[in-house]
């Protein structure tokens, strides 16, 4: 199974149905951009860890969503979905942790935002939630 993201959704496709026809939810295609990469980089053998984490050896990265029981750790690379701004998406480096919140560092944000951000924090019994409703979830790299 791969986990595919749309509007702040995870689903989870088996890997066969995304090579056999295009990728659809909601009978709407999803954007040919993700598509591709889905088809090209994400590897047969991503699997379930728990914590809302999928491991994937051939890249060496833990995928959490977001939310999620696993804490975001420094270093983790945040993924944000689509804007209409921006269709692709974006990427951005965990700098700094503490209880409330979290720092990000991030290059091209645009004109009117900081390379350096705060998002707020949450966490309860269930786990942790970084407050943003475009970030999608965070990646880490296998020790």
């Amino acid at each position: 199974d791969v986990s595919v993201y749309q509007n702040n959704k995870l689903f989870r496709l088996p890997f066969q149905t995304l090579r056999d026809k295009p990728i659809a939810h909601n009978n709407k295609l999803v954007n040919a951009e993700l598509q591709d990469f889905i088809l090209d980089y994400i590897p047969d053998d991503s699997v379930n860890i728990g914590s809302n984490g999928f491991i994937s050896t051939k890249r060496g990265l833990v995928q959490y969503t977001n939310p999620s029981e696993s804490k975001p750790a420094i270093g983790d690379l945040v993924v944000f979905d689509g804007t209409i701004g921006n269709p692709y998406g974006h990427v951005a480096i965990i700098s700094d942790v503490k209880a409330r919140y979290i720092e990000i560092i991030q290059q091209n944000p645009g004109p009117f935002a900081s390379s350096r951000v705060i998002l707020g924090l949450d966490s309860n019994l269930t786990g942790f939630k970084i407050l943003e409703s475009k970030l999608l979830g965070w990646l880490r790299m296998i020790d």
